[in-house]
């Protein structure tokens, strides 16, 4: 009976590994924004503490990089400063980016806690700090 719980387990432990390692793939894959130039800037949906539940550090990461890619792909569509304050719509979506990426990093940090930490084939906390660092050297604030 032991053994039939222990290979249930192990299975099971197997099962949701193997789960994480190959889900979405859809990661930035360089460090290059996507490419918003000649695109509009859509709004994106607002996050609540109460509606936002990742169930892996794996939805974390990957909502966290693609939060911080869109602020990134939108500020760089502006050569300095002084010209993407001067847009209004950049600067909203930059807001509400901004306020995405506290949720997502606040519920994660909440839920997952050191696990975000650990790099894995889905957790990239390296890359996570590489755009965080352009942002904020571009001025857009990640904290």
């Amino acid at each position: 009976m032991k053994m039939k719980l222990f290979k249930v387990v192990y299975i099971t432990l197997i099962l949701f590994i193997y789960s994480c390692s190959t889900g979405d793939k859809k990661q930035v894959k360089s460090d290059k924004p996507l490419n918003y130039a000649e695109e509009k800037i859509l709004a994106p949906r607002s996050l609540s503490m109460a509606t936002y539940k990742p169930s892996s550090v794996c939805d974390c990461s990957k909502d966290g990089l693609k939060t911080l890619n869109d602020m990134l792909a939108i500020r760089q569509r502006f050569q300095n400063f002084k010209n993407y304050n001067n847009d209004y719509a950049a600067v909203e979506r930059i807001a509400n980016l901004q306020d995405n990426w506290s949720v997502i990093r606040d519920v994660c940090l909440r839920t997952f806690a050191s696990k975000l930490f650990n790099p894995s084939d889905c957790n990239r906390p390296d890359k996570i700090g590489y755009f965080k660092d352009k942002l904020n050297n571009l001025g857009i604030t990640t904290n």
